[in-house]
């Protein structure tokens, strides 16, 4: 006979709850850092690394949806920017959105005219 009822959390755990170990290999300085992050939720290493887990897969799930559909590209040589116009269009015309993230050219003319034609 128990005193006092039910512990709380005592039986048997829903399936979905249920914990399954994995074996992850850390450095000595990751470990320290991970251990003396003040996490007020997380008490133990492992509620740590949950919580750590967790964040960064919401944030790099936000990050995949918020890009959904979006083609990153780069135009070396690029000139008059002609190539970048040619991406952005066959892009836009498969439902996408094409996003230049790095152009060069050597030519003071071509890299003033391309300034003022996609940066301004």
């Amino acid at each position: 006979m128990m005193h006092g009822g039910p512990r709380e959390g005592a039986g048997r755990r829903a399936v979905i709850q249920k914990r399954k170990a994995y074996t992850v290999y850390l450095g000595e300085e990751d470990y320290k850092k991970i251990d003396s992050l003040p996490l007020p939720s997380s008490s133990s290493f492992s509620q740590k690394c949950r919580e750590l887990i967790g964040a960064g897969i919401d944030k790099i799930e936000n990050e995949l949806s918020s890009k959904s559909g979006e083609v990153a590209f780069i135009d070396l040589f690029s000139g008059l920017g002609g190539i970048r116009i040619g991406f952005e269009q066959a892009l836009h015309e498969n439902g996408l959105v094409g996003k230049c993230v790095f152009s060069s050219d050597v030519k003071a003319a071509a890299i003033k005219a391309y300034e003022k034609k996609f940066w301004s």
